[in-house]
This record gives C-alpha cells, sequence and structure tokens, in this order.
C-alpha cells in the first residue's frame, strides 16, 4: 500500500505532458517505466520526459526595404521550445557589423534605431535556441541602408556618396546618340549609340568639362541638310570641335531636333576609386555612367517624378 501510495503522485503530475502533448502510449510509456525507476524526487525522472524542439512559427520587419540612417524597424515573432535571439547584421566591403539582442521572450516585439554603425547590406536573424534540442534560425534581408536615399527605385547595390542633385539640365538628341549638360556639376555627357562590345548594353561615353576652352568659331560654315539640326551653344562649340579637345559631329551626326532644357537627377555611388554615376534622362529613364568610359540604359531602375524648368542654354 505504502508502494502504491508514493507511486499514485507521480503518475497525476506525468498525466497532464500526456493530453497537451499528444504522444501516444506507444512512445509515453517506456519514459514513464524510467521515470516510475529513478529514485523518487530525482530531477534525472524529468529528463525522461518528451522536449518540444525549437520552432520559429512568425518573423518579419517593418518596414522592410528603403531603409536609411535614423530610420526606426520593428521586428515581430511568435516562436517555441527555446531562447530567443534576434541580431542585425551589415555587411561592408570592408567588413561588417553585427547587433544582438539576447534574452528575448518566446513571442513579442523589438524596435530599434539604425546608426550609422547598420549600414551596408542589412539583414536580421531570429534564433530560437534548446539546450538539448539544437536550434533554428530565420534571416530577413532588408536590402541597403544608406545614410541618405538613392534617387532610383530599386536602389542600387552601393550607397549614394552624396543626396541627390537636382539640377538645371540641356538635352539634344542627334542621328547616332544624345548631348546631355548638367550646370551645377559643370559636364556635358555625350551617349553615343557605338557599342563598346555587342550583346552587352554598354555604349561609347564621352564627357567634357565646362567651362569649356573655346578657341574658334566654325557656327558660320555649318549648314545641316533639311530636317536636321546644326547644335549650337555649348553643345555645338564640341559638336564642331571649336573647344578644345572636343569634336563629336562624326560620332552623333546630326541633330534630329533643337537643344532643349529640362530638370536633372544626379547621384554617384561611394566606391573611393571608380564610382558609378546616374542620371535622369529627359525621357524618364536613368542612364548609368560607368567609370570605364561606357554608359547603360538603366532598364529596370526608373527615376521618380521631377518637375519641368525654363529655357536653358546649354553651358558656355
Amino acid at each position: 500500500m505504502k508502494r502504491l501510495l508514493n507511486i499514485v503522485p507521480v503518475l497525476i503530475i506525468l498525466a497532464v505532458p500526456v493530453v497537451a502533448c499528444t504522444f501516444t502510449a506507444e512512445t509515453l510509456l517506456p519514459r514513464l517505466d524510467a521515470a516510475l525507476a529513478a529514485d523518487d524526487g530525482d530531477a534525472r525522472a524529468m529528463d525522461a520526459l518528451p522536449v518540444m524542439p525549437p520552432e520559429i512559427q512568425t518573423f518579419e520587419l517593418e518596414p522592410g526595404e528603403d531603409i536609411i540612417v535614423g530610420d526606426s524597424i520593428t521586428a515581430t515573432w511568435a516562436s517555441l521550445g527555446g531562447e530567443v535571439q534576434l541580431c542585425l547584421h551589415a555587411e561592408r566591403p570592408e567588413g561588417g557589423q553585427q547587433h544582438c539582442y539576447d534574452g528575448l521572450p518566446p513571442a513579442g516585439s523589438l524596435g530599434v534605431r539604425v546608426d550609422t554603425s547598420l549600414t551596408g547590406a542589412l539583414s536580421a536573424r531570429l534564433t530560437v535556441t534548446s539546450a538539448r534540442m539544437g536550434s533554428v534560425e530565420q534571416t530577413v534581408d532588408l536590402g541597403m541602408v544608406c545614410a541618405g536615399r538613392w534617387f532610383t527605385t530599386p536602389v542600387v547595390e552601393r550607397c549614394a556618396s552624396q543626396p541627390v542633385l537636382e539640377t538645371e539640365a540641356a538635352a539634344q538628341p542627334f542621328e547616332r546618340g544624345w548631348m546631355l549638360w548638367l550646370r551645377d556639376i559643370g559636364r556635358y555627357f555625350v551617349l553615343a549609340d557605338e557599342p563598346v562590345e555587342p550583346g552587352t548594353g554598354r555604349y561609347r561615353l564621352l564627357m567634357t568639362s565646362d567651362p569649356l576652352n573655346v578657341t574658334r568659331d566654325t557656327a558660320d560654315s555649318v549648314e545641316a541638310p533639311p530636317g536636321l539640326v546644326a547644335p549650337v551653344s555649348g553643345f555645338g562649340n564640341i559638336w564642331r570641335g571649336d573647344a578644345f579637345g572636343t569634336g563629336y559631329r562624326e560620332v552623333l551626326g546630326w541633330g534630329t531636333q533643337p537643344e532643349f532644357a529640362y530638370t536633372a537627377l544626379y547621384q554617384c555611388d561611394d566606391d573611393p576609386e571608380a564610382p558609378t554615376c546616374y542620371v535622369t534622362h529627359p525621357d524618364g529613364w536613368v542612364v548609368i555612367l560607368h567609370p570605364d568610359g561606357t554608359w547603360s540604359e538603366g532598364e529596370t531602375l526608373r527615376a521618380y517624378e521631377f518637375p519641368e524648368t525654363g529655357d536653358v542654354a546649354s553651358g558656355s
């Protein structure tokens, strides 16, 4: 009788997990036998009970993209079966930086303000660890985190070296390309329709700084064929070769319409040795200005809307 009284409380305690965890009799009875065989009150009896493996039920972050320094992001999660850790990892060419938060509840949320230490390719990792059943983790990529936003969408793979520059600009189409002039950076861009290598989508790019060093004036000797246009102002000087180091008539052909004004957006990435720059084309797409002297169309890059301006003559 005494032996029976010693057994009954154990059976009552162990019956609770059977209902909650839905273990079958075939899997549970051998473990009950092991518990009964152990010395009464010994903690080792509890080690024979089933253990729930760690599980991540949900893991979300808001916002999930287009994050800049100073923004706040909120992680929300629900998990089972272990200790919870959240880590934010920023990967940069010079190395990574990681911030981790330990001892979090099985379910909850955490807000984090993004500072300059988290610039780069940012990701968030949630880890749930059980001492006996190992760990599980889930990672969410948050894209590039920069000090400021790109004017293009989606963003490019590096951070911008400066805020977007909005500048008065002029443009003119030609038989074999375009000329662009940006007032605030003092630069002419000649976008020739001349592939540097077939199939690459890269074309010849020529650039000239403004103000120009004009050494002659041959405008009176140029007469465009019917339906075509001879460029004037700064475009005319560099097209005819009247400015030192220029002469793009053979490259571009004649103008197909007069030059016109527009507002351009301009931004470069933060590559310290060979930055790539981006400028809005008057037709609404983005011109990618590569450091190897080529240009390409942004394809999936689309510029935000920008206002029109009045008449602007191209440079000097």
